[in-house]
């Protein structure tokens, strides 16, 4: 009988205990090094200029052009950019990150263009998209830790979207470039 009491006072010791820890205040210096997630969002409006050249093959050299004057790309990018990171434990962070890139475009072509294995010449119809997409997740782990600094090693991967389409509806035909 007397283990059993012990047991339960020694339960709520400890159960004190721990909700006093859980209910204890935010650290008296915050900074992101304290921070238990932290979330970034930006969505600004950019300038872009595109000069690139397709080329066919390794042996024949396509068109130089730029894909605002000659594609009618736009020139304006809506661009968003959104980035979370989870501190997972003391030492451990958990970094995700998104960009994303979108551009259209819709003329006709002035000059003759040698766009990969796809010729555009002088008056075609040109309906063009530019979609760039990355995604990034990184893991660091903390070596050094202290109030102010952080000195951490870690590893990440990437992934991309990017598609480039210059299409020529009277032909009926496009040509899709995976980068």
């Amino acid at each position: 009988m007397r283990s059993w009491w012990f047991g339960a006072v020694m339960l709520t010791f400890g159960v004190g205990a721990d909700a006093q820890e859980y209910l204890s205040p935010p650290p008296s210096d915050p900074s992101p090094i304290t921070d238990h997630m932290a979330f970034e969002a930006i969505y600004f409006l950019g300038k872009v200029s595109t000069d690139a050249q397709i080329n066919p093959s390794s042996t024949v050299a396509g068109t130089s052009f730029s894909a605002e004057r000659t594609f009618g790309l736009t020139d304006r990018a809506d661009q968003f950019q959104a980035e979370i990171l989870f501190r997972l434990e003391q030492r451990n962070r958990l970094r995700v990150s998104f960009f994303d890139l979108r551009r259209e475009g819709d003329t006709t072509v002035t000059q003759s263009v040698q766009y990969g294995s796809q010729n555009f010449t002088v008056g075609d119809e040109v309906k063009s998209e530019f979609d760039f997409r990355q995604f990034d997740l990184t893991y660091t782990y903390s070596l050094l830790r202290a109030k102010r600094y952080e000195l951490a090693w870690g590893w990440g991967c990437s992934s991309w979207r990017r598609r480039r389409t210059p299409k020529c509806p009277t032909r009926r035909s496009s040509t899709i470039f995976p980068a």
